[in-house]
């Protein structure tokens, strides 16, 4: 295998689905292809992703590095175990359930091979997000997302980030392996927003670029994830209460005064909502008397 420029680094277990259409639909398409794929199985079933490797064309599966974990180490510890492997200057943290558009090596690596002064630790594209259902070992998408809006500048605004768990996918960001050393990786005990804790400790160290470019897919299994961005963000609440660590602590702040002007901003609608429809309601009287009296009239 080469030595490589980009590392993608792909969790999985038990996901067969997943993990073919990862590989079959989203990697192999990519148009850059100085990269090579660390597969992490956290404890799941091997057999199957051996026979999936074994099907691809040799120029193609030599790129693919094969890390079964005997054993689940969670979120956190699967991925700092498949970062433990990888030695090229770009690191990419790919889902198996979410989707690359061919475009997107070849549009961030450039993106950060042009920034000679290093200002940015990472750059991150436009997404889509696509909810799904899997039905008889087929994936339903129920509807889709254009995430491209949400951009509107050319950096990312970190105060934004820290307010949200799940602002930048991580299937969206390309970073540097440098600033991966310099934050001191991944948190191998964290096993909920694993990606975000990285990516807020790497704003420490420079700025996340924006290509403003739908550039990849992030998918969620509705199954799967049924309350769980609240658990994500009473669990940082609670990190916050125990440790008295000032970066939770402001997370914890962000997040609140988010909530809080989500309920006023509803209430306020609410309010809006009932005026116009009163305002609506005593327009429809008024025409309703002024059209009797022209009758009797």
């Amino acid at each position: 295998m080469s030595n490589g420029k980009v590392a993608i680094v792909l969790r999985t277990k038990n996901r067969k689905v997943f993990l073919k259409r990862a590989i079959l639909e989203s990697i192999i398409p990519q148009k850059f292809r100085d990269y090579n794929v660390y597969i992490v199985n956290d404890g799941g079933e091997v057999a199957y992703i051996n026979d999936l490797i074994s099907t691809l064309p040799e120029e193609m599966a030599d790129r693919f590095v094969l890390v079964h974990l005997p054993f689940s180490l969670g979120r956190g510890g699967a991925l700092a175990a498949g970062f433990s492997h990888t030695s090229e200057k770009y690191l990419h943290i790919h889902n198996d359930d979410d989707i690359l558009e061919p475009m997107f090596l070849e549009k961030t690596v450039a993106y950060l091979e042009e920034d000679k002064a290093e200002k940015f630790s990472g750059v991150k594209t436009s997404f889509y997000d696509v909810h799904e259902r899997i039905i008889n070992n087929e994936v339903i998408e129920r509807y889709r997302i254009d995430k491209n809006l949400f951009d509107r500048d050319n950096i990312e605004n970190y105060i934004y980030v820290m307010s949200r768990i799940s602002s930048i996918p991580p299937i969206s960001v390309l970073f540097r392996r440098s600033c991966l050393l310099r934050v001191g990786g991944v948190d191998a005990g964290k096993n909920y927003a694993e990606e975000i804790d990285l990516f807020t400790r790497m704003m420490q160290w420079g700025e996340i670029g924006i290509i403003k470019d739908l550039l990849c897919v992030c998918h969620h299994n509705e199954e799967e994830n049924d309350n769980y961005s609240v658990r994500d963000r009473n669990k940082l609440i609670r990190d916050a209460l125990l440790t008295g660590n000032v970066e939770k602590i402001c997370q914890a702040e962000l997040l609140q005064k988010r909530v809080i002007s989500i309920i006023q901003n509803n209430s306020l609608n609410s309010k809006i909502l009932f005026l116009r429809k009163n305002i609506d309601l005593v327009t429809e009287n008024i025409k309703s008397v002024i059209n009797n009296n022209n009758i009797m009239g």
